[in-house]
């Protein structure tokens, strides 16, 4: 009797640790989709902006925020996002140029066709590494 509730339990065990590796080898391979799928956005959206500017990608994400004449929701979308994930030191000027403090995007609520998103701009700015100066104040 004692030697079924052994096998039991250890065929329980198996089952628990096979069930506990294809649950992290799922988590593993959905993670790793994201960073292809951010990955492969990255380049779509440099791609976009050159097309659109002419001129090599970080510099041509850089004029896509800064032209006005482009939709805003775009602006966010494409160029801010895409040079916050590329941790853009040179983007630092055009972002603080637009940024208005306001972390939570109260100034842009519902405004999105109209102004670059702030809470966007300040996520951006974040992520850039820290000692980096520029000319703004």
């Amino acid at each position: 009797m004692i030697k079924k509730e052994i096998r039991v339990f250890i065929k329980i065990r198996k089952i628990i640790l096979i069930a506990i590796i294809a649950g992290a080898g799922v988590l593993l391979l959905v993670i790793g989709g994201l960073f292809v799928s951010m990955e492969y956005y990255v380049r779509k959206n440099i791609i976009y902006a050159e097309q659109k500017y002419s001129i090599n990608g970080e510099n041509a994400l850089i004029a896509f925020v800064l032209d006005e004449s482009a939709p805003a929701k775009d602006r966010t979308r494409i160029a801010v996002w895409t040079l916050g994930r590329m941790r853009s030191k040179k983007a630092l000027p055009a972002f603080l140029s637009l940024y208005k403090n306001d972390p939570e995007g109260h100034t842009c609520k519902g405004r999105h066709n109209v102004v670059v998103c702030q809470y966007e701009l300040y996520k951006a700015i974040k992520r850039i590494p820290p000692g980096v100066t520029t000319n703004n104040p």
